[in-house]
């Protein structure tokens, strides 16, 4: 077949678009993959930055901090003597008694002589 023949520019005309699709193809591929790379990058970058801030960040800290006292238990203390005691007589004793349940882990009221009882502090 001659070039100046019809069926090979034809011929010439389907090689060279089936090249550009090809190569449309291709580098719509390569596209894709940077894309997907950046993205995955972007959100490695991302996730670092959220752990090292959190890693940092301090913890909230009230304006006082927390105060304890220890108190030896004597014969006869009560949870609620205690309470009346050593807090302050506007606060609710029930719930300063709870509170020192708590900073405790008393499941109940019954005190030990010479148990030691860590007071915490309680906002008036």
């Amino acid at each position: 077949m001659l070039p100046s023949h019809p069926g090979s520019v034809r011929l010439a005309n389907r090689r060279a678009a089936c090249r550009r699709r090809l190569h449309r193809g291709a580098h719509g591929i390569s596209t894709l993959l940077r894309i997907s790379v950046a993205g995955l990058l972007i959100g490695i970058v991302a996730s670092v930055i959220v752990w090292g801030l959190s890693e940092t960040a301090p913890y909230a800290q009230s304006a006082e901090p927390e105060q304890y006292t220890v108190v030896t238990v004597q014969p006869g203390d009560t949870l609620w003597q205690i309470a009346a005691t050593e807090y302050d007589e506007s606060l609710d004793l029930r719930a300063v008694v709870y509170e020192i349940g708590e900073a405790n882990d008393l499941s109940d009221a019954l005190l030990q002589p010479g148990q030691e009882i860590t007071l915490p502090y309680v906002e008036p």
